[in-house]
């Protein structure tokens, strides 16, 4: 399952919505890969308390600075939750959609995850997202 919670309005919960997706998964039992695409701005890393154990990011696995699995955290000593978290800095146009995809799949293959959910806002990627990846999109 691959999930995609976007909107092009800030502020409106779309990370607060993608980890509750994230918890109620993996109290189901299921590998959840929670992916944080919202380039230049993301927040996931702070809900999960993870702002400042982050070494690799979704942007070193596309540009091959590190391997998938080195760019994710495992939040909260869970054992099925994986986390990527997006750059923290972004410079628009260096991450293309379809380089993203790539990553994603690539993350996910490394995760051994049953679910994915991207949060990313709508105007970076998020298209890219829906039609080469997500099989859900909430907007």
């Amino acid at each position: 399952m691959r999930i995609l919670v976007t909107s092009s309005k800030g502020g409106i919960g779309k990370s607060t919505i993608s980890l509750g997706l994230a918890t109620a998964f993996v109290k189901m039992g299921k590998r959840v890969l929670l992916c944080d695409c919202d380039l230049g701005g993301r927040s996931l890393d702070m809900f999960l308390g993870e702002e400042n154990n982050t070494l690799f990011d979704i942007g070193d696995v596309v540009k091959g600075r590190c391997k998938p699995e080195e760019a994710l955290l495992n939040p909260w000593d869970t054992v099925n939750l994986f986390f990527c978290p997006s750059p923290a800095v972004y410079i628009p146009g260096n991450i293309a959609g379809e380089e993203l995809v790539g990553a994603l799949k690539s993350l996910e293959t490394a995760a051994g995850a049953d679910v994915v959910i991207c949060d990313t806002a709508g105007f970076v990627c998020a298209p890219d997202i829906a039609a080469g990846y997500a099989k859900t999109a909430l907007v």
